[in-house]
């Protein structure tokens, strides 16, 4: 059922995102698979396979080992701690909002990172943006994507850690999303800090 979006935890167990399965699968050392959270389709905060998920995507480890899931479909980021509790971290109705994480909103949650200070970026897909939900629950929009005007897109980073600036450019099709929001996010949590222009 579609796996995708693979992460390793600090202790080396390979989660996969079964998207149409609506669930987490987690693989040992040993290469034996277990379900970890989720068993079918719906928006359900719990424990294990009771939690429901609609297409979970990117997935990332905090420092403290908690895993934080796009939960695409239902526009939402969820957290999993390490003992399969599953609630909903971000997230209301699909739309654009930024604020309080629980008030913000987003439309298809794709990919998420994590920096060194547990700030999370996500790829907010359909709305052509990488957010921000900072470690005191704000979220905020890094950087905006405009696939609106142009075939081809030139995107300029710039991205700064305290004195230090490295700026590259970027030129993709209008239909790479993927490629485009990898970049930024790559950029967001290296520097901690990413503008555009173009």
């Amino acid at each position: 059922y579609e796996p995708s979006f693979l992460v390793f935890n600090k202790d080396g167990f390979l989660y996969v995102s079964e998207r149409e399965g609506h669930r987490i699968r987690k693989v040992d050392a040993n290469g034996e698979v277990t379900s970890f959270v989720g068993s079918k389709r719906g928006l359900k905060d719990s424990k294990g396979t009771n939690a429901l998920f609609a297409w979970p995507s990117g997935k990332a480890f905090d420092s403290k080992g908690n895993m934080f899931v796009a939960d695409q479909i239902n526009h939402k980021i969820r957290k999993v701690d390490p003992q399969g509790n599953v609630t909903t971290y971000a997230g209301s109705n699909e739309g654009y909002r930024d604020g309080a994480r629980l008030l913000a909103q987003f439309s298809w949650p794709t990919s998420i990172v994590i920096d060194k200070e547990d700030n999370l970026y996500v790829s907010d897909k359909y709305n052509y943006r990488i957010r921000k939900i900072d470690s005191s629950g704000n979220v905020t929009t890094n950087a905006t994507l405009d696939f609106e005007t142009a075939k081809s897109y030139a995107l300029t980073l710039t991205a700064t850690a305290g004195s230090t600036s490295v700026t590259d450019t970027f030129t993709v099709n209008v239909g790479n999303i993927e490629e485009l929001n990898s970049a930024v996010l790559r950029y967001s949590a290296a520097y901690n800090s990413a503008s555009r222009t173009g």
